[in-house]
């Protein structure tokens, strides 16, 4: 018989979900219980997503795996398969590692095919991206929360300089209501008329979009070396391979040679609030 080898991913999936099986509830009961979605259970057991700290947390004081107190977090063995296994195998964003590279950053150069940077979005245009992936109540809240404060990276004395790239697409799509979108589009044009950020747009017009393959970031340490966060439909991935990073790096300056220039940028800015405007 073939023995099957699990990834850390779907080893800690598959022991959320034997936990669950042994207290005979349903994935949407377990949801209830949680104020998670059912779709999120169901990307927990499979291993496509990794339990949030807190919510990780919940699971293990919900099991009976820990007691935790103020004074003693006594984390639980699914703690210390997520610290000891995942993190250094296929560390998040919610993990922090990105979130500390960001904070520690003179640079980040941002690309995105689909829709806004996390870094320039208004609150109610995240919630809405939040949302459409399946979170709900308190989840979208704790996430929205996290990516305001990023936001402070741009507005603080000695903010980060922000080169966001984008296709002129972006502005198109729908993201909640034209009300939403209009005020995200105003929101755009007034942070890229700061010094710290540049907005650039890509023409679908042009042959650069055949490189297009997913979303990408790279933030260039106050300290020296650069580390890059890699986006996808499922999660995210922080990279930190010098080689993986100078590939990122050539892509990014392709299309930024590719980009409309400033001005041109901020007129498709002016164009979208026209085009939302209810």
């Amino acid at each position: 018989m073939t023995a099957v080898h699990l990834t850390p991913r779907k080893f800690l999936g598959r022991e959320i979900k034997l936990a669950r099986e042994r207290r005979a509830l349903r994935p949407e009961q377990f949801a209830t219980a949680m104020n998670v979605s059912l779709s999120l259970v169901y990307m927990w057991e499979r291993g496509e997503r990794i339990p949030v700290p807190e919510d990780l947390t919940k699971i293990e004081s919900y099991f009976g795996f820990s007691d935790p107190t103020k004074d003693s977090p006594d984390p639980g063995y699914l703690t210390r398969i997520r610290d000891d296994m995942i993190n250094d195998a296929m560390p998040q964003e919610w993990f922090g590692k990105w979130l500390e590279a960001e904070r520690a950053s003179k640079f980040i150069w941002s690309f995105e095919p689909l829709v806004l940077p996390g870094l320039l979005q208004t609150e109610e245009y995240m919630r809405r991206t939040f949302e459409a992936h399946g979170y709900i109540g308190a989840e979208v809240d704790r996430h929205v929360a996290t990516r305001l404060g990023r936001q402070e990276l741009l507005t603080r004395d000695s903010p980060v300089t922000l080169v966001a790239l984008m296709d002129t697409a972006v502005p198109e799509r729908c993201v909640g209501d034209d009300g939403i979108m209009q005020r995200q589009m105003e929101h755009l044009y007034e942070m890229a008329q700061r010094r710290n950020v540049i907005v650039a747009f890509l023409p679908l017009s042009d042959s650069v979009c055949s490189g297009f393959s997913g979303a990408f970031a790279i933030a260039n340490l106050s300290s020296g070396g650069e580390v890059a966060y890699v986006d996808n439909q499922l999660n995210g991935e922080v990279v930190e391979s010098p080689e993986a990073i100078s590939h990122l790096r050539n892509s990014f300056e392709t299309f930024r040679a590719a980009a409309l220039n400033r001005s041109e940028s901020l007129t498709v800015i002016e164009k979208a609030i026209d085009r939302w405007k209810s």
